[in-house]
């Protein structure tokens, strides 16, 4: 087997990033990155950069740390050490040293320079000669107006360059006021050495991201090929991992995947012979239904993941958060319009009131947010609903309904609530339709050309890849028809999360089953009747 010549080298070395563009729908390969981010997600704003910069104290209702996530500990310090770097060169500035701020300026046009290697009439307008005169606020002002034009008009794509153009418009607005008439300095930084040094940080920025955009335009473009080859791929990386699997007796076969031989195993003995699942798709039909889902994504018993999916264990350890998230808020908002007496459709009305809807998503994140302490997750959860209750009811609530949800509240959590054990399994019906689900051939539709997201003009052609290799999206007609089920069960109102990662759970068991359905899966259930008994 032999890849593409025309792959690149750095994407086929990565194995889990292959994986990632074989679960990704061709709607979806113009977000493809390198990072694991979504490559068309909005660019920050200067006034959201320059935030950073400027003294903040603690926002209310978090002054204790331990209800913050490890991820938002990780956060605070990657900005208070890029601060405390920039803090250092404005204060150098204001003592007439300029050393550390052209350093800077040299690393911005490096990088810029690295993105128009051939442009040399370009490198004229970033000639680092120019920086040996600065000797003023001002001099790395009028450099930064120049790297900036030529950052927004030559490099950026539409989409990025409104925003370098809005920061040096508003720079350049500001160095025009008579310094007379003591003018504020823009986006509430204290001097005007912090603001220059700021700002080149947010050109700094906006070039690394130019430049990421280049390596994630070529990844969008290599995914269609990917498809076609993919499965192949992951064969083979598998084999190398566990062995040659296509040529073993049955009995090899387990001892080779002794996990997924286990888990095969248990589902038949708990759910079904296999000698009622005799064609290959009612087989598969199961794997996903009662294997994956009631197998895996909401057993409550301790289970080794199948060696076929062990590059997908992050991925169903999110799945099966989010389902839990969906059961518990559902639960709550059923709690909520009983108690409030105000009728359970208002979950499924089209004419939610903002207030509802804030409510819905403020309940939502107090589910996904780390806790370290159970009381600080009831504290949290009945504070949301309380809220989510008065949103919906319209009014303040008695102090016996207040009561009454902290009671229900409590249940929920500690899973001895009736109204919960009905949406588990709701909600565990719904994502067997999900991964069960098969497109209508007539319906599919091809993916729409990418767009691409630098303005480098050579790149600029043949942008509909995964047209012309003929992938087919199936994400919009799946999402339509999860959509309904999840009316149709009274999941509504959590709908959105549910189906986003009901079509990512599919995807998943789609693609294992596609990789190793035959020649693993199906072997193990031809031995399923008598090894589940042995």
């Amino acid at each position: 087997f032999q890849m593409p010549a025309d792959l690149p080298d750095e994407i086929l070395a990565n194995r889990i990033l292959v994986h990632k563009i074989l679960l990704t729908d061709a709607d979806d390969f113009g977000k493809l990155s390198w990072d694991g981010m979504n490559a068309q997600a909005p660019t920050i704003t200067p006034e959201e950069f320059m935030a950073s910069f400027i003294p903040q104290t603690a926002p209310h209702g978090h002054s204790n740390s331990t209800t913050q996530s490890i991820q938002d500990m990780s956060i605070g310090v990657a900005r208070s050490m890029r601060l405390a770097f920039f803090n250092r060169i404005a204060h150098e500035m204001g003592q007439g040293n300029f050393g550390p701020v052209r350093e800077l300026m040299r690393e911005l046009h490096d990088k810029m320079r690295s993105l128009l290697p051939s442009r040399k009439d370009l490198h004229s307008h970033i000639n680092d000669e120019d920086m040996s005169s600065i000797s003023t606020t001002n001099d790395v002002s009028r450099l930064l107006f120049r790297s900036g034009y030529l950052l927004a008009n030559y490099l950026e794509s539409a989409a990025r360059a409104p925003t370098t153009r809005e920061l040096i418009a508003c720079m350049e607005a500001f160095n025009s006021c008579d310094a007379s008439d003591n003018p504020s300095i823009p986006y509430g930084i204290e001097s005007e050495e912090m603001l220059v040094v700021a700002s080149t940080g947010y050109l700094l920025h906006k070039t690394e991201l130019c430049q990421v955009d280049v390596s994630n335009y070529k990844l969008s473009q290599a995914a269609p090929l990917l498809h076609g080859v993919g499965h192949e791929y992951e064969r083979k990386h598998f084999k190398k991992t566990h062995g040659d699997y296509g040529s073993t007796t049955i009995r090899e076969l387990q001892r080779m995947l002794p996990f997924t031989w286990n888990w095969v195993k248990k589902i038949l003995s708990l759910y079904g012979s296999s000698q009622n699942l005799t064609a290959f798709e009612q087989k598969m039909d199961f794997v996903k239904g009662r294997g994956f889902v009631d197998g895996i994504l909401f057993t409550r018993s301790e289970l080794a993941l199948p060696e076929l999916l062990s590059l997908d264990a992050e991925s169903i350890k999110h799945i099966r958060g989010e389902a839990r998230c969906c059961v518990i808020a559902s639960a709550l908002s059923l709690h909520a319009c009983n108690i409030s007496k105000i009728g359970t459709s208002a979950l499924s009305s089209i004419d939610m009131t903002d207030e509802a809807n804030d409510a819905r998503q403020a309940l939502s994140f107090v589910l996904r947010k780390k806790h370290f302490e159970q009381t600080e997750l009831e504290r949290d959860v009945i504070d949301a609903s309380v809220a989510l209750t008065k949103a919906l009811a319209g009014r303040d609530l008695t102090k016996g309904e207040v009561e009454a949800l902290n009671n229900h509240a409590r249940a929920v959590l500690h899973g001895n609530d009736p109204v919960l054990k009905l949406l588990d399994n709701r909600v565990q019906g719904f994502f067997r339709f999900a991964c069960k689900w098969k497109p209508e051939a007539a319906a599919s539709s091809t993916a729409a050309p990418l767009e691409m997201k630098t303005g480098r003009s050579i790149l600029k052609t043949d942008c509909d890849a995964a047209m012309r290799h003929g992938i087919k999206s199936t994400k919009e007609e799946f999402l339509l028809a999860a959509s309904k089920e999840a009316l149709r069960l009274g999941l509504a109102y959590f709908g959105s999360e549910l189906v986003e990662v009901g079509n990512e759970a599919r995807i998943i068991v789609s693609l294992a089953c596609t990789n190793y359905g035959r020649e693993i899966l199906g072997r193990f259930f031809e031995e399923g009747g008598d090894g589940a008994n042995k």
